[in-house]
């Protein structure tokens, strides 16, 4: 890759947007039937693939879209975060339907590959463009009319170039999602040995009646509150440095327990509470959106959020991750919360949760095993989160030319991000 223009090379286009992209030109779908559906909560910040669709009954006019087509969101505040997909999930030939909020985008020929259409809405310089159109009465209400692509203007590289420039980005999206899947995995297999090893029992063969049924024999019937113990310690905004990690409940995902993403300080101006790399995050607002996980580093999060650690054995941390996390918790949580619009589960009511509680050594080699999945994951966040900085990095200096590929550029990706 060269950072100086070639004169080898051919010649950039300038073109408006929608002379050659399309956008709302809907494929057509049948009404009254179940067809899949994508909803704007299944776009992620910074997120090529969509995160799970679900089937829903296609009843009206709404946003259409194929595999190949990208999703832009018409609201700002989506916008602003980074919502952008490329749809490659769906079956062959199959059209499916989402969200009234999102912009779906094709090219119009052949002289514009669809993945260079969504790296190119990825811009920044776009994206900020795009945001000072929107109109609307409050931060909310703002939206983004299409009109603003009539007036855009984006310079078009000869289809080989694109080629080229579509694989660098493509591969380095694709191992983050590799990544994503392969926590996804370590995360199950956990939870299949937790639910064995401590609900089912199924290595087992002598058990005791208890207060809870029957348990292994050798265990006790216990309370989250004897293995457990919650962090207290706040910071002050003037304590805390700008760049110091910063975790709300905006930054944990439902139902996983990888959290791969999250702000700083810079703008924080409230007391927060203190964690610390491999420390357990756990949203105690609206509890029944299962918001827990492990922190990947050190920082400060939202006082909703509690800070957890095993109360003496660090062993204790795997055991603790898929307790805190699995549904019959979550459930308890959800029924013994208060406040109506805004329910939150107390500290006390969690640690008066009964378990069984294995022996010592159990607990031990569930650890052994289930550490270095843990471990995995946390690694593969901090690998995507170098690629995705990888990526925002070059994707404007590729897609404006200020970068470009000589005929000499080697064809093959970098090992790193293969």
């Amino acid at each position: 890759m060269d950072g100086n223009m070639d004169n080898s090379l051919g010649e950039w286009e300038e073109r408006t947007f929608s002379d050659i992209i399309e956008i709302n030109n809907y494929p057509s779908l049948e009404k009254g039937e179940k067809q899949t559906y994508v909803a704007m909560e299944q776009l992620r910040p910074s997120t090529r693939e969509i995160q799970g669709t679900e089937q829903k009954e296609y009843k009206y006019s709404a946003p259409r879209f194929e595999n190949g087509d990208t999703l832009f969101p018409k609201m700002s505040r989506c916008l602003e975060i980074g919502k952008t997909a490329y749809v490659n999930n769906l079956e062959e030939d199959e059209v499916a339907f989402g969200s009234t909020e999102f912009m779906v985008m094709r090219p119009k020929g052949e002289e514009v590959l669809p993945k260079f259409v969504y790296y190119t809405v990825r811009r920044e310089d776009i994206r900020q463009h795009a945001l000072s159109w929107a109109t609307g009465s409050t931060a909310r209400r703002q939206r983004i009319s299409t009109d603003f692509f009539d007036e855009l203007t984006i310079k078009i590289p000869p289809i080989e170039e694109q080629k080229e420039i579509v694989e660098l980005l493509d591969a380095i999206d694709t191992k983050i999602q590799k990544n994503k899947e392969i926590n996804e995995k370590l995360e199950k297999t956990a939870r299949t040995l937790y639910k064995g090893w401590f609900k089912e029992f199924s290595p087992y063969t002598s058990f005791q009646d208890t207060d809870l049924g029957e348990i292994p024999k050798g265990w006790s019937v216990g309370t989250l509150g004897d293995i457990m113990q919650k962090k207290s310690k706040k910071i002050d905004p003037e304590q805390m440095s700008p760049s110091t990690p910063y975790f709300s409940l905006k930054h944990m995902p439902e139902q996983s327990l990888s959290l791969e993403r999250w702000d700083n300080t810079e703008d924080v101006s409230s007391r927060k509470s203190e964690f610390k790399k491999g420390d357990i995050l756990f949203g105690k607002l609206r509890p029944y959106f299962c918001k827990v996980g492990i922190a990947p580093v050190d920082g400060v999060c939202s006082t909703d959020i509690f800070v957890i650690t095993p109360k003496e054995e660090s062993e204790w941390r795997e055991f603790l991750l898929c307790q805190l996390s699995d549904q019959s918790f979550i459930d308890y949580c959800d029924n013994v919360s208060t406040g109506t619009r805004m329910p939150r589960v107390g500290w006390e009511e969690m640690c008066e949760y009964e378990i069984p509680l294995p022996k010592s050594d159990v607990v031990k080699e569930f650890s052994e095993i289930t550490r270095p999945f843990f471990q995995k994951i946390v690694n593969n966040i901090h690998e995507s989160i170098k690629l995705h900085e990888l990526r925002d990095t070059i994707l404007p200096k590729l897609l404006s030319g200020e970068i470009r590929f000589s005929a000499d550029t080697c064809k093959t990706v970098p090992s790193e991000i293969q």
